[in-house]
């Protein structure tokens, strides 16, 4: 009777320490050019959250991670980033959620969820707008710094004339003449995009811009002011209502909600469940999370969708 009464104490200690320590625990990987380290500011979480910043050691970090048992982690938010810890998450088997990667190669490979969609998605939404625009020569400006992301956008020079520059600076855009193009698009983050529309502007007051999700910030907003009214977006809808950090918030509800005991069972829920976020209900393809990608434009101060006939 005594050993079965110490066997159920053991069991009930054991099952205690999963629920509120082990299946909390989870790693947070993260960029400090992105916003991602506001979220760690914020404190809104009721996750133990095992950083890493990915500009340091990633063997080490995820060393660490695996010593503490993790499974899941949160983040990075960059698909440059996402290279750096695949190999990572094989060798130890954990499963990334991101809010924002959409790296075709990435969310094939069976280690990254995110709430972003694939770019196959994203570009044919390009594609799409681009035709009703009935654009003529077109100016990619991929981000050097997250080239497993940008450089998925020149499968759109297949269909439309046109060129791309690799940016690091404004000054990477000296040698190209923006007259020549009718249409100019970035693929870089809000802070670098208010500054090439800037100079774009200075260039050329006419050609269209668009900018991709990874300019879709409120920091490209408040940076670019009156300069950047009338640039055009086509971004995936849940972008439109949160932030980066906000949609940390859902990767972290979702982990929060199912406390998940392997990674095979989160991959089984997610092929197979909706999922709920606060802006409605999303559910995983094999190309990536289910949204509709839509058109806005920078109007008084907004992103505000618009529709082309």
């Amino acid at each position: 009777m005594k050993r079965l009464f110490l066997v159920l104490v053991l069991m009930f200690l054991v099952v205690y320490t999963w629920f509120n320590y082990s299946s909390k625990t989870v790693g947070y990987v993260y960029n400090p050019i992105t916003n991602a380290d506001d979220y760690l500011s914020e404190k809104k979480t009721t996750l133990n959250l095992v950083t890493f910043n990915t500009l340091g050691n990633v063997d080490k970090a995820f060393q660490y991670f695996s010593r503490l048992g993790i499974k899941f982690v949160i983040g990075p938010s960059m698909s440059t980033d996402g290279m750096k810890i695949l190999p990572y998450l094989k060798k130890y088997k954990m499963l990334s959620i991101s809010p924002t990667i959409s790296s075709t190669k990435l969310l094939n490979s069976g280690y990254f969820y995110s709430l972003t969609p694939s770019n196959l998605q994203i570009i044919d939404a390009f594609k799409k707008y681009l035709k009703l625009f009935g654009v003529n020569r077109i100016l990619l400006v991929l981000d050097n710094n997250n080239r497993e992301y940008a450089d998925e956008f020149k499968s759109l020079l297949n269909v439309f004339a046109g060129n791309y520059v690799y940016y690091d600076d404004v000054s990477s855009l000296s040698s190209i003449e923006i007259s020549q193009f009718d249409t100019v698009i970035l693929t870089t983050i809000g802070t670098e995009s208010a500054k090439i529309v800037k100079y774009i502007r200075t260039k050329d007051d006419d050609v269209r811009i668009i900018v991709s999700e990874a300019a879709f910030t409120p920091e490209f907003l408040s940076l670019g002011g009156s300069v950047v009214v009338n640039t055009y977006a086509i971004v995936p809808s849940l972008s439109v209502r949160n932030t980066e950090t906000e949609l940390i918030e859902e990767c972290e509800r979702l982990l929060t909600d199912h406390r998940f005991l392997s990674i095979e069972q989160m991959k089984r829920f997610l092929s197979r469940s909706i999922i709920n976020t606060r802006e409605g209900y999303l559910y995983f393809t094999p190309d990536g999370i289910s949204q509709k990608i839509g058109l806005y434009k920078v109007i008084e101060g907004q992103f505000k969708e618009v529709f082309l006939e």
